[in-house]
């Protein structure tokens, strides 16, 4: 009943308005956190920091399809990141200097 009222919808709207400021005053914060796990995180935090980054910059992410060159699937990066932690996880158990993987050539 009260959201239907003029003096509700107005504190609503001061509500909103409010917590706007406040998301848009921790983005500096945001930035930080994603620097500290690109920098001091294991490879899956240092990933997922960096699609962090890439969403809030609109370079991937249903907000950035744009950005997305024609052909490729939203879902590549994703594809990309899985494909490096199996061969990151490959090196690790391997004896050697050498990663067991498959290579495949692209035109």
């Amino acid at each position: 009943m009260l959201c239907n009222m003029p003096i509700g919808k107005a504190y609503l709207s001061e509500l909103t308005q409010t917590a706007a400021i406040q998301l848009e005053g921790m983005f500096v914060k945001s930035v930080e956190v994603i620097s500290n796990a690109m920098d001091n995180g294991n490879v899956q935090d240092q990933l997922k920091a960096a699609r962090l980054q890439m969403e809030a910059t609109k370079r991937i992410g249903a907000a950035g399809a744009s950005a997305i060159p024609a052909g490729d699937g939203g879902d590549r990066l994703e594809r990309l990141a899985h494909r490096l932690i199996g061969l990151l996880d490959k090196q690790q158990t391997a004896s050697g200097r050498t990663i067991d993987g498959d290579f495949q050539q692209t035109d």
